[in-house]
């Protein structure tokens, strides 16, 4: 090609190059501007979505806004019971001594596990055995073989709605009388006659009666003596399902009587106490020994003697909260203790709240919406022997709760001990003369 050729073509070229770019420059301004569109409606979408959080923010602040002043209602305006007063209690004993640390309690022997709910108390008669469990109740056990006694309560329940008991029944200290017959506290209807080999039951003395001004409310635990009368405990001016609201309440209605089921009279020998639960004749019947279960001590009644009538402490500052109490095999007694308490553990609820009343009202107000096991961090349990001057001679333990829990009573059978439980499903075994 020419020059003269080139020059001509030239502008030709330019202009169709010209042409080109502005396509290009076009298509990137029109892609430009979707762009803009794109982060627009992006902005769009995200001013969207942030408007939506923060009405979704707006609307649960307003509604646990609304929700306070409902639950402070419910909290403080609910009828129930007084504000509850200060306890006090000595600093909880160290594990040392005759109360080393140990797992003994860690061999025992579980029985008839999953086949009994609660058997809260243990009588062993000529190699047969008699408890009472959470679904109302009384069984014999020999050679292995339960068989049920009778039935205390108003329907047949299966134990596991503790809400249910009074309708259900929950048999609780029972003992032997002077004629054979099975004497049995069932705490919502009251105290009864049971004849083992029929099943007939006979109501001795009916809860609700009034004593000095104040109804039974909360039978619990029993002993006879020889004479045929019968030591009671009536625990709390709550009821057996509610006894943890004894605890929160703080004040001592607990209360140690005494009937005479040929007068038909009941006496007071005992008042003030916190949580009476409990209760043991000595070998030769001059005094009785009752457990208070929140003050962590054991009194001792005197019956005769000089002191006949007046009361003293037996033993106090136990590592645990008493139960029950048994006679044992070598002449003291043995103590059970669901609980535990001692100088080092992570918490004991006992004594936590001993000073803490505004907390404990708050739990009293919330009682029937939160778990028992709330105001039970701790599932150790102990059994302590004492002396016959309420020494501890031995302890056996499980302080964890990894094997038993809740034992709330001592059979001692000749060494051999048979545990009981208020909670668990099983009997439990141990021969001491191993350990």
């Amino acid at each position: 090609m020419s020059n003269e050729e080139y020059i001509r073509q030239r502008p030709q070229q330019q202009r169709l190059l010209d042409e080109g770019n502005g396509d290009n420059q076009r298509l990137r301004q029109q892609q430009q501007h979707q762009q803009q569109l794109g982060r627009k409606r992006e902005n769009g979408n995200d001013d969207k979505k942030s408007t939506e959080v923060s009405l979704r923010k707006i609307i649960i602040a307003a509604s646990v806004i609304s929700v306070i002043p409902l639950v402070i209602v419910y909290i403080l305006l609910i009828p129930e019971n007084s504000y509850p007063v200060v306890y006090s209690l000595p600093d909880p004993p160290p594990l040392e001594g005759s109360l080393s640390a140990n797992s003994f309690l860690s061999s025992a022997k579980k029985l008839f596990e999953g086949k009994i709910e609660g058997p809260e108390t243990i009588v062993h008669q000529k190699g047969h055995f008699y408890t009472g469990t959470a679904d109302g109740r009384i069984l014999h056990i020999h050679n292995g073989v339960i068989q049920t006694v009778a039935r205390l309560g108003k329907e047949r329940c299966d134990g596991s709605i503790y809400l249910a008991e009074p309708s259900c029944g929950r048999p609780l200290g029972m003992k032997f009388d002077p004629d054979g017959y099975l004497v049995v506290i069932e705490p919502y209807s009251g105290l009864y006659r049971v004849n083992v080999a029929t099943g007939d039951v006979h109501l001795l003395l009916p809860s609700g009666v009034m004593i000095d001004g104040r109804p039974l409310n909360f039978l619990n635990s029993l002993d006879i003596a020889s004479d045929g009368n019968i030591y009671i405990t009536d625990s709390s001016t709550y009821q057996c399902r509610d006894f943890v609201m004894d605890l929160l309440d703080g004040r001592p209605t607990g209360r140690l009587l005494r009937y005479d089921p040929v007068r038909n009279s009941t006496e007071i020998l005992l008042d003030g106490l916190r949580f009476a639960n409990g209760v043991q004749l000595s070998r030769y019947e001059d005094f009785i020994l009752v457990c208070e279960t929140f003050a962590a001590r054991i009194m001792k009644y005197n019956i005769k003697g000089i002191n006949a009538g007046r009361a003293e402490v037996f033993a106090e500052n136990l590592p645990g909260m008493p139960d029950n109490i048994k006679s044992s095999s070598s002449g003291g007694y043995w103590v059970a203790m669901p609980n535990v308490r001692f100088q080092g553990m992570r918490i004991s609820v006992l004594d936590f709240l001993a000073s803490r009343t505004f907390t404990r009202f708050l739990l009293s107000k919330l009682y029937n919406v939160v778990s028992l096991d709330l105001l039970s961090p701790s599932h150790g349990t102990m059994v302590v022997e004492l002396n016959g001057k309420g020494d501890i001679v031995r302890a056996l333990m499980d302080l964890e709760g990894g094997h038993l829990q809740c034992i709330s009573e001592v059979e001692d059978v000749v060494g051999v001990l048979y545990f009981g439980s208020f909670r668990s499903p099983y009997m439990a075994r141990l021969d001491s003369s191993r350990l």
